[in-house]
């Protein structure tokens, strides 16, 4: 896998095959005037995975796509962390099946 569009793209339609949603999770930092506004699920300081959404029936996903030397940050480790504790499934994908594993609940 080259780029972490295209394995975004492979893993929305895996999921889509076994029934899951999963929506891009953009976030970030946009400045109106003289106000700040963080955008995103995660935590304050982000943090929340690259995709989000629920499985067929109705466990909620985090999945944190990394590609590469890409490497997890304390912040995505910690979201996930948060997410599973509640009985959620959240994980890193590095290729299709990683992804396909989180939304399974084998990983």
């Amino acid at each position: 896998m080259s780029t972490t569009a295209e394995l975004t793209e492979l893993i929305l339609l895996a999921a889509s095959e076994r029934g899951a949603l999963l929506v891009r999770n953009n976030s970030g930092v946009a400045r109106f005037k003289d106000r700040v506004v963080r955008y995103g699920v995660g935590t304050t300081q982000g943090g929340g995975g690259d995709l989000i959404g629920l499985t067929y029936d109705g466990i909620f996903l985090s999945i944190e796509i990394k590609v590469g030397n890409d490497r997890v940050k304390k912040l995505q480790d910690t979201w996930r962390s948060w997410i599973t504790m509640r009985n959620g499934r959240a994980g890193v994908a590095r290729c299709v099946q990683d992804a396909i594993d989180i939304i399974e609940g084998k990983k």
